[in-house]
């Protein structure tokens, strides 16, 4: 489990915890996501750009409740996807 915890870490600092737009993330991983967001940072769910800033925070936060709530198939193959074009949008 440890492993897998840790791919899904290193995949998920490709990008940000957070997508552009919540819309892009499967629907079992938004709520981790915000949670994650509000336990970990002083961000706005809404706020990119500090989400960006603060992707590390995020991760770790997140991460374990992803897997638990989406399975690892769905985190590596649609959320890490959706994750790593967070920060590279305008």
């Amino acid at each position: 489990m440890k492993f897998i915890l840790s791919t899904l870490l290193l995949a998920f600092s490709i990008g940000s915890a957070t997508a552009a737009s919540f819309d892009d993330l499967p629907p079992c991983s938004k709520q981790c996501i915000k949670d994650a967001i509000k336990s970990s940072t002083t961000c706005a769910e809404t706020d990119i750009k500090c989400a960006c800033a603060n992707k590390d925070k995020i991760q770790q936060a997140g991460a374990q409740c992803v897997v638990a709530a989406c399975g690892m198939d769905v985190a590596l193959n649609q959320v890490v996807p959706a994750v790593e074009n967070g920060c590279k949008a305008p």
